[in-house]
């Protein structure tokens, strides 16, 4: 009979035991996400203050690879060329497409070719065939050059980029009027930041 009340015993101890455990742990929980929660306010105190500042003056280079992009490309650079920034540039790279993707942005946007020779930048990339500036926005760029990949149309971008941040949109990608705000803002926010990543949005 002891030796049952033992077990009886031994077992009240683990489930008590058990219960404490329980309890720290939402205890715990609770602690994290009150201190999650702080941490966000501040934060969003933070954008806040940082919204109506001017650091809004640092440039972004917005690179555009675009292949075959025909049907939205013209969508997309209107919607960059609209966005809700003070310095910043778009430059279109068409990758060696082959559909119309070069003639609708330079007819629709009265890109007029730039008689410069090809950028010798630090990145290598297939060969640069030719580059227009927009006469009727000057922050619009063409780079059109042989087909290389996406990651080497990047490359090119960066190379005729003339601002420190960068920021890479697909050529079917139409972005909110105050997307680069938000990308930029954790840039100052937290000084050691090099990447930030914004969600797709799907229609």
């Amino acid at each position: 009979m002891s030796s049952f009340n033992g077990i009886l015993a031994w077992t009240g101890y683990l489930l008590a035991a058990y219960l404490i455990l329980v309890v720290l742990f939402y205890l715990a929980m609770m602690v994290m996400a009150v201190v999650k929660i702080n941490h966000n306010r501040r934060y969003e105190q933070s954008m806040d203050l940082l919204s109506n500042s001017d650091f809004y003056d640092l440039g972004v280079s917005i690179l555009v690879p675009a292949y075959n992009e025909e049907s939205g490309i013209v969508q997309n650079i209107y919607s960059l060329l609209n966005l809700n920034y003070k310095a910043f540039e778009v430059i279109v790279v068409n990758d060696g497409s082959s559909d119309s993707t070069q003639e609708i942005v330079v007819e629709k946007f009265k890109m007029v070719p730039l008689h410069d020779s090809p950028i010798e930048g630090s990145l290598h990339t297939a060969e640069v065939i030719s580059v227009y500036v927009s006469s009727i926005y000057p922050n619009l760029i063409l780079v059109n050059k042989e087909n290389g990949g996406k990651a080497d149309a990047l490359n090119c971008g960066i190379n005729y980029s003339q601002y420190d941040y960068v920021c890479t949109v697909d050529g079917d990608s139409v972005l909110e009027k105050n997307a680069i705000k938000k990308v930029m803002r954790p840039f100052v926010a937290l000084h050691d930041l090099e990447c930030v990543d914004l969600p797709l949005q799907l229609p």
